[in-house]
């Protein structure tokens, strides 16, 4: 995908994206994202002639979602992040609840992989991930905090032990 480039130099000092509703999908890979009931307001978005407009464009931003979801791209999994928030000027990203759900059940989830696979349920909630670096975020897609704190947490992870069978044909006695 070509990059998107800036003809004429732009200084906006804000704009508010209120009610937003998106869905997108990666064709290559099956993966798709959505985001329910945001809100994204970007303070002193700068771009000069010629400039390259990145996700590091927006260097300072508050962002407001009902729900973030994604579903991984072999589809064994939703994850689902509900009442997220970034002020700006906290840095801090508060996350009511973070949900990771299998799409199926236990057996049918490992049916689909060879054997002793993981399927792992997830619930956290109260979530405060504190000197959030959004900046960082958006250039490496990683979680980088020195302090995150979790007020509940429940987990259920359901292991296969089953074994491959190696199954020989012998030949039967004459």
């Amino acid at each position: 995908i070509q990059p998107a480039v800036s003809h004429m130099s732009l200084g906006i000092g804000r704009i508010l994206f209120d009610k937003l509703n998106l869905e997108l999908e990666d064709d290559s890979t099956g993966q798709t994202y959505s985001v329910k009931d945001g809100m994204l307001k970007v303070y002193d978005l700068q771009v000069g002639k010629m400039d390259t407009i990145l996700p590091g464009t927006f260097k300072l931003f508050d962002f407001k979602a009902g729900e973030l979801s994604m579903v991984s791209s072999d589809k064994m999994y939703n994850y689902v992040e509900k009442g997220i928030s970034y002020p700006a000027n906290v840095n801090t990203l508060f996350i009511d609840s973070l949900f990771v759900r299998p799409n199926y059940t236990n057996y049918d989830f490992t049916s689909r992989y060879a054997f002793q696979t993981n399927r792992i349920e997830v619930a956290l909630t109260d979530i405060y991930v504190y000197d959030f670096d959004s900046e960082d975020y958006l250039r490496s897609m990683s979680l980088k905090s020195p302090y995150i704190e979790i007020g509940q947490m429940d987990m259920k992870v359901f292991r296969d032990k089953r074994k491959e069978f190696h199954h020989l044909n012998k030949p039967a006695f004459q």
